[in-house]
């Protein structure tokens, strides 16, 4: 590779817990607020909520000491790893997800290293197969 780039793979530190509001709470709050499709997500994101309270012993928060960016990236990198294997199970519902993963994570690389980045006016289109 000519190009350098930032190894995010490193992981964060725990997080450190505050007495701010779970961040997964303020999400459920936005999506009973705005309401529509995304209420099928509220109790996936509370049982999300138990499982980081369980597993980290704090949710969730603010400013928990850790990087969001980082985190989230990583994240991204995951959720691509997964769509992909399941498509090399053969489960093609999967591709969709997975080419909409990698236009996220490199739209997400390119605002860690500081490229341009302009909401308005990103548009990238992939099509599903046979389309």
């Amino acid at each position: 590779m000519s190009e350098s780039h930032v190894n995010y793979s490193i992981p964060e530190p725990p997080p450190i817990a505050t007495d701010e509001p779970a961040i997964i709470d303020l999400a459920i709050e936005d999506i009973e607020t705005y309401g529509g499709e995304f209420k099928i997500l509220i109790p996936h994101l509370r049982d999300r909520l138990a499982m980081g309270i369980d597993k980290h012993g704090t949710p969730l928060q603010k400013s928990n000491g850790r990087n969001h960016r980082i985190d989230g990236f990583q994240e991204l990198e995951d959720f691509i790893a997964y769509m992909k294997q399941g498509l090399e199970r053969g489960d093609e519902e999967m591709r969709w997800f997975y080419y909409q993963g990698l236009i996220l994570a490199s739209d997400f690389a390119e605002l860690l290293e500081g490229k341009q980045f302009n909401y308005n006016v990103k548009k990238k289109t992939i099509l599903r197969p046979n389309e």
